[in-house]
């Protein structure tokens, strides 16, 4: 698969503060300076890395990035991830993937589901902002979980999760607000990750994170009911 480019001008955002900063130069050492005069180290941050591909209209797309394409109808939101990221500092990325978000039938109504559709498909995709840029956007609000619950008429409910929300390929669920994960509570969670991150000890470090996994926040934003 393609590398995604090693940009020398980047987006990130910060978790410490959740803000959002662009176009900040990034050096050899991974220090990332501001026009503002702000640094920030690359270990401390989200590097919102280009995958290397572009959408309908040529733009650069990168991590964070919500596309969307038309169907009948409506439409379906993506979300660019990278499931490689979490763990390291993106400078070796294979693992790029569009996860839906959620989409429209008709009247505005969302729906859940968890389609993965391959990077590539971005050439057929229209961006429409970045998750990290408009976060209050997208986290549920006026709730303690991970998702929210829309009506899906005849007395059902819909559910739509958290676009920052993400399983791991390898035991561990991961905030993409806050950068954080935790070992996820399924059979056999653990010992993935302790053989994906090569130790108990690194395993547990990384284990940060005490409900996520049961979709509760921990972001703490906007709990109110």
């Amino acid at each position: 698969m393609q590398q995604p480019k090693q940009n020398v001008v980047v987006n990130c955002f910060n978790p410490a503060d959740r803000r959002f900063h662009e176009a900040l130069q990034r050096d050899e050492n991974g220090v990332l300076t501001g026009n503002d005069g702000v640094k920030l180290e690359s270990k401390d941050v989200i590097v919102l890395l280009s995958c290397g591909r572009t959408d309908s209209q040529g733009q650069d797309v990168c991590l964070g990035d919500m596309l969307r394409i038309a169907t009948d109808g409506g439409h379906i939101d993506f979300v660019v991830r990278n499931r490689d990221y979490y763990g390291n500092d993106g400078a070796r990325l294979e693992g790029w993937h569009l996860h839906a978000y959620a989409a429209t039938r008709g009247e505005s109504q969302l729906e859940e589901f968890y389609e993965v559709r391959p990077i590539e498909q971005v050439a057929n995709m229209s961006l429409v902002g970045n998750i990290y840029r408009q976060y209050e956007q997208y986290v549920p609000a006026h709730t303690h979980y991970c998702y929210r619950l829309l009506s899906a008429g005849s007395g059902g409910m819909k559910r739509v999760l958290c676009p920052f929300f993400e399983h791991s390929t390898f035991g561990m669920v991961h905030c993409g607000l806050l950068n954080l994960g935790a070992i996820d509570n399924s059979s056999g969670a653990y010992e993935e990750a302790v053989a994906h991150l090569g130790s108990a000890e690194a395993a547990e470090e990384k284990d940060q994170l005490l409900i996520l996994w049961d979709e509760v926040k921990e972001c703490s934003f906007s709990l109110d009911e």
